[in-house]
C-alpha cells in the first residue's frame, strides 16, 4: 500500500508506466471534472475496450490511458486520484440514490503496462468477456473496486475467482492499484501466466454456480456497507476490509441468503438491520411476516430501515 506524504494516495514509486481504468457508464469522470483528453499531455493514450456484439453505446464503454510516468502524467494521476477517492469515499444522503459512481476505477503499473497500450487494451478486454454457467457471454466488471476488494482478499479458503487464470504470459503479470469501499489506498498483484508464445490459446473465465453465488454475495455485502457506513462512516475505522466483509457483515447476511423471496436490497437491509441491532431476529416469525407483507405492498425490507426500534420491541 503506498501514500504519499499525508494523503492516503498510491505514489507510482519506481515505475515507469501507468495506466487508469475509467469506467463512463453512469459519466465520464475526465469531462465531469474538466479534464478533457485535449488538456492532457500527449504522451496519453486512450485505448477503448470494445468486445464484440456489444450493445452499449461507445459513450459508456470503458477505457484505459496509458502514459509514461513524468512530471505532467504523476499531475494527472494525482487528479484521478482524487476522483476516485471522492467515489470511494461517497455516502447517500437520505432519499438520494444509492448508485454510488466509481468511473476512476484503478490504476494498473507492471509488466503488463511496460509492454505498451495496444498489449494492455488486448489483455484488459479479454479478462473481461466471461462466460456464465448457462454458456452466455457476459460482461465481468473485474475493475470496479467494489468487486476488485473481494477478489483481493486472501483467507484460509482459495479465491472463488483467481485473475492470474485469465493471463497468458508472464509478461502479462500487473499490480492493480484502488481505493477501498472505506476509502483506502489498496493494491491487488496478479501474477502473469505460464505461455510463453503468442500463439498460446487465449483463455476466458467460465463462471460456475459457486463462483456466480460467491458474486451474488459480495453485491449484497456491498450495498449493506454502503448502508452501515451511512449510519456511522467511523465504526470501521480501525479495520480492513476483509474483517469488516466476513467477520462483521457477512455473518448477519448468513441467516438470510438463502431464504426465497428476498431480493439483494432485501438481503442488504436486513443484514445491515441485524448488525445495527444485534438482534438475531431470523428466527421471529411474526417479524419476517411483516418483512413479506411490506414486500409485498412494494416496499421491502428496506423501509425498516429508519424503524429500527421494531426489530428491538
Amino acid at each position: 500500500m503506498d501514500t504519499q506524504g499525508t494523503r492516503r494516495i498510491h505514489a507510482f514509486d519506481g515505475w515507469c508506466h501507468a495506466a487508469v481504468f475509467i469506467d463512463p457508464f453512469l459519466f465520464d469522470p475526465l469531462a465531469k471534472h474538466a479534464l478533457a483528453l485535449e488538456a492532457v499531455p500527449s504522451v496519453v493514450h486512450r485505448k477503448l475496450l470494445r468486445g464484440p456484439r456489444e450493445q452499449v453505446h461507445e459513450d459508456q464503454m470503458p477505457y484505459v490511458l496509458w502514459m509514461p510516468l513524468n512530471s505532467a502524467t504523476r499531475a494527472l494521476l494525482l487528479d484521478l486520484q482524487d476522483i476516485a477517492r471522492a467515489e470511494a469515499n461517497w455516502i447517500p444522503a437520505e432519499g438520494e440514490s444509492r448508485t454510488q459512481p466509481r468511473t476512476v476505477a484503478g490504476f494498473i503499473v507492471g509488466a503488463l503496462t511496460d509492454q505498451g497500450p495496444d498489449r494492455l487494451r488486448l489483455v484488459l478486454g479479454r479478462m473481461r468477456l466471461v462466460a456464465d454457467s448457462a454458456g452466455r457471454q457476459r460482461i465481468f466488471r473485474f475493475w470496479d473496486p467494489r468487486v476488485m476488494q473481494h477478489l483481493a482478499r486472501h483467507g484460509a479458503r482459495p479465491p472463488a475467482i483467481d485473475l492470474a487464470a485469465l493471463l497468458q504470459k508472464p509478461e502479462d503479470a500487473m499490480s492493480w492499484l484502488y481505493f477501498d469501499s472505506l476509502g483506502r489506498p489498496a493494491r491487488h498483484d496478479i501474477a502473469g501466466g505460464k505461455e510463453t508464445s503468442d500463439a498460446a490459446p487465449a483463455r476466458s473465465l467460465q463462471l460456475d454456480e459457486r463462483m456466480e453465488k460467491e458474486l451474488r454475495r459480495w453485491g449484497t455485502l456491498n450495498k449493506a456497507l454502503l448502508h452501515v457506513l451511512a449510519q456511522d462512516a467511523g465504526q470501521f475505522v480501525a479495520l480492513d476490509t476483509s474483517e469488516v466483509f466476513e467477520r462483521i457483515l457477512a455473518p448477519n447476511l448468513t441467516p438470510f441468503d438463502a431464504m426465497s423471496g428476498l431480493d439483494e436490497d432485501d438481503k442488504a437491509a436486513l443484514t445491515f438491520i441485524r448488525h445495527a441491532t444485534g438482534r438475531a431476529f431470523e428466527h421471529d416469525e411474526k417479524l419476517l411476516r411483516e418483512v413479506f407483507v411490506r414486500k409485498r405492498q412494494g416496499s421491502g425490507a428496506a423501509s425498516f430501515m429508519q424503524d429500527l426500534g421494531y426489530f428491538l420491541a
